[in-house]
């Protein structure tokens, strides 16, 4: 296990796991939680080492996103309604070994990092589909590994 998020239900957390790039989905059942879904964060053709990284949700609850390390890779998946069962949308290149992300308060924006890349990128997400947009890039220096977001 590398990172943990909750879906905006409070009925759901989803397990981000860094050395074979899966997501473990857990549902409350009473006082205890059960494992409902164990899915890859990459694509079937995926040969490198797996090394995912982080992993949010929108605030909406309805789409997930985890990136991976070796290649790169931002990958999307929808959340059903009950938020315990996650479908691949798609996959996205970002910033080079992305170890942080994060989106956004509104659910608008992905912003991306990489510890082997001297930029930030923000990309749109499509609130229908959870597709990702890069919209800009920006240089912030070598070696970035992390994104917070900060509200006025």
């Amino acid at each position: 296990p590398r990172h943990l998020a909750f879906n905006p239900n409070g009925e759901v957390f989803y397990c981000l796991n860094e050395l074979d790039a899966t997501i473990n989905v857990y549902r409350r059942m009473g006082d205890l939680y059960r494992l409902m879904q164990t899915i890859d964060i990459v694509p079937e053709t995926f040969n490198s080492t797996r090394w995912a990284a982080d992993i949010h949700i929108t605030p909406d609850g309805c789409f997930l996103y985890a990136s991976e390390r070796s290649e790169s890779l931002m990958s999307v998946m929808a959340v059903s309604e009950a938020g315990d069962h996650l479908q691949p949308v798609g996959h996205y290149t970002t910033q080079t070994q992305p170890r942080g992300f994060n989106l956004d308060n509104t659910g608008n924006y992905l912003i991306s990092c990489g510890q082997k890349s001297d930029f930030v990128s923000v990309s749109r997400i499509d609130r229908q589909t959870g597709a990702l947009t890069e919209l800009a890039c920006y240089p912030v220096g070598k070696g970035a590994m992390w994104v917070t977001v900060v509200t006025k």
